[in-house]
């Protein structure tokens, strides 16, 4: 729950494609807050897996100033290359085993590319010869290495591949893939191959500063889901945040900035598939998490869909990002996989005095059915399916109002459903809404609301 507070719209740039500025998951306003890409400049970012390094060629954010110290996160959601998608990457390079993703990617480089450090989610394993690919039909997933290329080329510096496919090709699968992430110099952040590097923290270098991703995920192999881990792979453990709970992950976190890390992020891949609201279990793991100065921001994936984020002492917490390169088609009419996500920018700013700052610009996106072409969603070239996701994220401290507060406090609890408006809200007098899904306490003395609740937005008259 957060307190209600009004937006304003300011006119968007003719032509430009916006990102839309979240001053806090509720409260957010639509404004151009970063309307065209991060112009290019002579900062560089370079990201490890472990002892592997190299330079990329996304656009560096970050500065050091005295010791205020701020560095830009990129973050997308899930990446699945199963044969579906496989087969679009092999139709663009136009060549019978050869793969091309680029094609799929190009329109949302140039806002990867705006971000100092940029972090996805994979989900399943590369190959690095491309043996044993995934075939259509079936669970076990397996990609190409080019997928490593392309997201490289798009601008992503990382990946955490902590998810309930890690082991779909056993500790092999594992190795295969952090091969395939040195090679193409990608940070690493998940499970490892071996006891001596049995979970690895994935950083990133911009400038002078240190990003470190850590990765856990409710499970390695879709079944075991209680944070043990194979008696022949213990470490393995490690990566399960069931198994290390809060505790484990706030120690991790703070042994990474022990050893230099100059931001922690927090990447979970939780909750329920096909939900659109976070779980109780994922709130409080956030709320716990979020309470310790060690984490600066929390990333997460599975759902399949984007979730509300919220902000916790000041940091935040993206439930789920969704799905970035998938295919839609895969899902079922009880599991549907819709292909939507969120492309986030989050910067953060630590200032001298060790406090920290946030500030987030997001962009809904979508992956076309046929071509696997993951597209930007804005407002201007489809306002339903824009709005959808953006009253998506502020659900879980509620919704944005437009219109008039003649100052008193409005303080708004909704599980789901569409709320129409409230209007003169009196203390402990309820709200009419519909499917009486919704409940409002707090002092409004006269004012006239509009809530906008996955993204409609329904004004009562003057």
């Amino acid at each position: 729950m957060s307190w209600v507070r009004r937006h304003s719209l300011l006119p968007a740039l003719a032509g430009a494609l916006a990102l839309t500025t979240l001053a806090g998951c509720a409260d957010s306003s639509s404004i151009p807050g970063l309307d065209t890409p991060l112009p290019s400049s002579t900062g560089s970012s370079s990201s490890t897996g472990s002892s592997a390094s190299s330079d990329t060629s996304s656009t560096s954010t970050s500065s050091t100033t005295g010791t205020t110290e701020s560095v830009t996160v990129g973050a997308v959601g899930a990446v699945l290359v199963d044969a579906a998608v496989r087969g679009s990457a092999e139709a663009a390079a136009g060549s019978a085993g050869q793969y091309d993703f680029t094609p799929m990617l190009a329109a949302v480089k140039p806002y990867i590319r705006g971000s100092g450090v940029a972090i996805c989610h994979l989900d399943g394993p590369l190959s690095q010869d491309d043996i044993d690919l995934s075939v259509a039909g079936s669970a076990t997933v397996n990609a190409p290495h080019e997928v490593a290329s392309g997201l490289v080329w798009a601008g992503v510096t990382g990946c955490d591949t902590a998810s309930e496919h890690a082991l779909d090709l056993g500790i092999d699968g594992l190795a295969s893939t952090f091969r395939v992430f040195a090679r193409e110099g990608l940070a690493y952040a998940g499970p490892g191959a071996a006891q001596s590097n049995g979970r690895r923290v994935g950083i990133s270098r911009v400038g002078d500063l240190t990003v470190a991703d850590l990765a856990y995920s409710y499970s390695l192999d879709g079944k075991t889901t209680d944070g043990s881990a194979p008696s022949t792979a213990r470490w393995l453990r490690r990566s399960l945040y069931p198994g290390v709970l809060a505790q484990g992950i706030i120690a991790d976190a703070t042994a990474a900035r022990a050893a230099g890390a100059n931001f922690v992020v927090v990447s979970l891949h939780w909750g329920d598939a096909r939900t659109a609201n976070p779980t109780q279990a994922q709130t409080d793991l956030a709320k716990a998490l979020l309470a310790d100065k060690s984490i600066d921001l929390i990333l997460g994936t599975h759902p399949s869909q984007v979730q509300p984020c919220e902000r916790i002492n000041g940091k935040y917490v993206f439930y789920s990002l969704g799905d970035f390169l998938t295919d839609p088609a895969s899902g079922t009419k009880a599991n549907p996989v819709t292909g939507s996500g969120l492309l986030a920018r989050i910067t953060l700013t630590r200032t001298p005095d060790g406090g920290l700052s946030s500030s987030a610009e997001v962009l809904p996106t979508r992956v076309d059915a046929n071509s696997h072409v993951v597209q930007p969603v804005t407002e201007k070239d489809d306002a339903t399916a824009h709005a959808k996701v953006m009253g998506t994220l502020g659900r879980a401290d509620q919704v944005t109002p437009s219109g008039r507060d003649r100052g008193g406090p409005l303080l708004i609890r909704q599980a789901a459903g569409p709320v129409a408006f409230v209007e003169r809200v009196q203390p402990g007098v309820e709200p009419v809404a519909e499917d009486d899904r919704a409940s409002a306490d707090g002092v409004g003395d006269g004012g006239v609301f509009a809530f906008r609740v996955a993204g409609h937005v329904h004004a009562p008259p003057e």
